[in-house]
């Protein structure tokens, strides 16, 4: 699977540290589960493997199918394990020596392809399909008191996806460290009330 990219506003909640005797553990942060829209990855299919006797092309035997815009819904945690979830979703930013902090996060997430139109006016299943990111990436702090965090997955997560009503299934595979997703800060002087006019 290609590469997803993506930058985005995040609204986050810096709780403090994660061991006040123990600077190493870093600063916990709450993330606010949010919606993103991700750019479009291209699916290639092989008219000549399963879905020869189901699409006819007239002799074309491999098309591309851009999925169009994706959607990606963050969830909220269930720290407990006891299937409810409430919890906003937990991160820590660990020092790095004497490059940028880290920022570390696992973030139970929901795919939609809401533009997929597979070949064929075939139906297809990727709404709602959930998938777990491993994320990790550097804090950048800018010159203009923004902050920016540069996140990459660590794991590979595949998204099963059927077409067809179950005709034709197939994992797509999201390679560690190919979906990048960038969230962008707030310049400080936008948070900052300008005094009153006397």
């Amino acid at each position: 699977m290609q590469s997803i990219f993506q930058t985005g506003g995040l609204n986050t909640e810096i709780i403090g540290p994660v061991d006040p005797n123990d600077p190493s553990k870093g600063v916990e942060v709450r993330l606010y589960p949010t919606l993103l829209t991700t750019t479009s990855v291209t699916v290639y299919a092989d008219l000549t493997g399963p879905l020869a006797g189901i699409i006819d092309l007239g002799g074309v035997t491999f098309v591309e199918t851009p999925t169009g815009k994706q959607v990606i819904r963050m969830r909220y945690q269930d720290q407990d394990n006891d299937g409810i979830r409430e919890r906003f979703i937990r991160g820590v930013i660990k020092p790095n020596g004497s490059d940028a902090p880290i920022f570390e996060a696992k973030v139970d997430l929901y795919l939609d392809a809401p533009d997929l139109e597979p070949t064929g006016g075939l139906s297809h299943n990727v709404h709602s399909t959930p998938v777990t990111l491993d994320l990790r990436g550097r804090v950048k702090f800018l010159t203009d008191g923004r902050t920016l965090i540069e996140q990459r997955n660590q794991n590979t997560p595949a998204v099963s996806v059927s077409v067809g009503g179950g005709a034709v299934t197939f994992d797509l595979l999201l390679p560690v460290e190919q979906t990048l997703l960038q969230f962008l800060s707030n310049p400080i002087k936008d948070l900052i009330a300008p005094p009153e006019e006397s």
